[in-house]
């Protein structure tokens, strides 16, 4: 399927055809591919990324599987989709970037004369969050992340509260829409991506979907479904979102991190519920002289948690949602 979806996207005169884009960072240049695509009738400017970290497959699928649907413009506004925004951790099949060991997803804005992860994100700002050229901006940013190679996960939106009502009612409609199981909708900080993108006018979202670098079908899925009931809740499709039986939101996330270098020997569960002050699991020096028990700091839903047996300090562990 994914590779007759990528054959339809070169199909000559399709509105979404992929272009390559040549982006200097640097020390190298990189080609990002990007679809923008025009909608039949005038709306909203829909950002949507993936492969911010490299090695999550499920949302990088979905993004390409959205290009495919909609390259024809059979809906309203603008649609722009960056399916591997980090094009150097995708060839390395790494979350971060390789070239300088940062990660994308925690650069904001960026800078034009930065390292290549700083340029990079500064290149997706400036063209296509705030096009300076154009003076444009997107509506909505939809970021599609998954769990990484290490990671298994729970499926949820992540959501910020402004303190700004029109802010807020479009996330209020977004997360009322009751299209995810699991809703994180956190208070953003002072100078957040989340709080500076609100104040230009663009509703930041995060989309959590697929464990260990898979790309279940299940998983692809949701992506775009959710995908979709963004599109129709900014009024760009009429397609209304795939409805869940019950939804569970949450305030605030907390995580429970490495203490140092190590090996971790996390604790399985049967369900994702987890009660303050249970075991999560172990850590361990290499030479097993020093080890610690980890312990859930509040009761809540674990979000994502790394399973893997190699850890380093500050690694995140356990993100849980209470």
């Amino acid at each position: 399927m994914f590779l007759d979806t990528v054959k339809n996207l070169f199909l000559p005169g399709a509105n979404g055809a992929i272009r390559m884009v040549d982006v200097d960072l640097g020390t190298h240049r990189a080609q990002v591919p990007v679809a923008d695509i025009a909608g039949q009738r005038s709306g909203s400017t829909f950002l949507v990324t993936a492969g911010m970290d490299g090695d999550e497959y499920a949302g990088i699928e979905a993004a390409y599987r959205l290009i495919d649907r909609y390259r024809d413009g059979d809906f309203s506004g603008r649609l722009v989709v960056i399916p591997i925004v980090n094009v150097d951790g995708f060839w390395n099949e790494s979350s971060h970037n390789p070239t300088d060991g940062k990660f994308p997803k925690y650069i904001f804005p960026g800078s034009a004369n930065g390292s290549p992860t700083e340029r990079l994100v500064h290149w997706l700002v400036d063209n296509y969050v705030h096009d300076s050229v154009a003076d444009t901006q997107a509506n909505c940013w939809l970021d599609m992340h998954s769990g990484a190679i290490t990671e298994s996960l729970s499926p949820f939106l992540w959501l910020y509260h402004i303190d700004d009502n029109v802010h807020d009612s479009v996330a209020d409609n977004i997360i009322h829409a009751n299209m995810a199981e699991i809703v994180v909708y956190e208070k953003a900080g002072f100078g957040s991506k989340a709080m500076r993108l609100a104040q230009k006018g663009c509703t930041y979202v995060i989309a959590e979907s697929g464990s260990r670098g898979n790309r279940n079908e299940d998983d692809v899925t949701r992506h775009v479904h959710w995908a979709e009931g963004v599109m129709h809740a900014f009024g760009m499709i009429n397609k209304p979102p795939t409805l869940v039986a019950e939804q569970k939101v949450f305030r605030h996330v907390t995580f429970v991190r490495a203490p140092w270098n190590g090996i971790w020997q996390p604790i399985p569960f049967s369900n994702n519920e987890i009660k303050g002050g249970s075991a999560l699991g172990t850590c361990m020096t290499l030479d097993a002289k020093t080890s610690k028990t980890l312990f859930a700091p509040k009761n809540g839903e674990r979000l994502w948690w790394k399973e893997t047996m190699t850890m380093r300090r500050g690694d995140i562990l356990y993100a849980i949602g209470w």
